[in-house]
């Protein structure tokens, strides 16, 4: 019952309690106690900062669709570009996963037709004992074909999945893959592939304008929004350079004003939710 006597629905208590409402005990013909003490676990209802003294376990099917009370969370794909194309993760999970490869393997994979939609590859963790390669090797061999990583998730104890595709037309490259890539023209094991990325960022001028996470800072045109926008600009500043880094990244690589201005403006509402980006 709320503080005039009325009947609170679950819904509405824990809609209360997370907006930091004081609400009394609710009677147990509405939700038992064994109910209350199993809808709050770590980072519930996707990361609310603020959870009372209750119990932490799983959460029941009431309080799925939620999820968009919590505050400074992550804010999904479909929440920020509702008309997008599909997120990162499912696009990964529809790739063909390969390997593990050892260096040689994983070479002769890149070398002979691979998809050109891209894989994930197995790649074994730091700590593992387990077949197969890491990171840094998978990666130096891509660059050497004209590929790149981005998005990775779990896969068991041993592995975990990254994708790699062949470098989009117009990519920006980052100045950590330039530097790998002159070390590895250096050591003559760059092939065709990842030489013609090299000569096409060079003659278009990508190559001088490579990016280093960082040193990466708003240009005018985003500084003024946030300068707009006092939530926004507040939250922007308690981020670090990673959690900042996914807005400036994506808006180095729109070409378009227009199209440009449209997604500051979409960045400035959803640093004024407290969400941040997805790598």
């Amino acid at each position: 019952m709320d503080r005039c006597g009325a009947n609170v629905s679950f819904e509405a208590f824990l809609v209360r309690e997370a907006l930091g409402a004081t609400v009394l005990p609710l009677q147990t013909s509405a939700v038992t106690m064994a109910q209350t003490t199993s809808i709050w676990r770590s980072r519930s209802l996707s990361g609310l900062t603020r959870k009372p003294n209750i119990p932490r376990y799983s959460i029941p099917p009431v309080l799925r669709g939620l999820g968009t009370l919590n505050l400074g969370r992550t804010a999904s794909c479909s929440e920020r570009f509702p008309n997008s194309a599909a997120p990162a993760m499912v696009a990964l999970a529809d790739k063909t996963l390969v390997g593990p490869f050892t260096l040689e393997e994983w070479e002769d994979f890149l070398a002979n037709d691979p998809p050109d939609g891209g894989v994930r590859l197995l790649l074994r963790k730091s700590k593992s004992t387990a077949p197969g390669i890491e990171y840094i090797a998978a990666r130096d061999a891509a660059l050497c074909f004209g590929w790149v990583d981005s998005t990775a998730r779990g896969h068991d104890h041993d592995y975990q999945e990254r994708c790699f595709t062949p470098r989009r037309a117009g990519s920006r490259w980052s100045q950590v893959n330039r530097e790998v890539a002159e070390r590895l023209m250096a050591e003559g094991r760059m092939r065709e592939g990842g030489l013609a990325q090299v000569n096409r960022a060079k003659a278009d001028g990508r190559w001088d304008a490579a990016y280093r996470m960082k040193t990466a800072e708003p240009d005018d045109e985003f500084r003024a929004a946030l300068d707009a926008n006092v939530r926004a600009k507040a939250f922007w500043e308690t981020l670090g350079r990673t959690k900042r880094f996914p807005f400036l990244f994506r808006l180095m690589n729109i070409k378009r004003p227009e199209t440009k201005t449209k997604k500051i403006q979409l960045f400035v509402e959803t640093l004024e939710r407290h969400e941040t980006l997805k790598a």
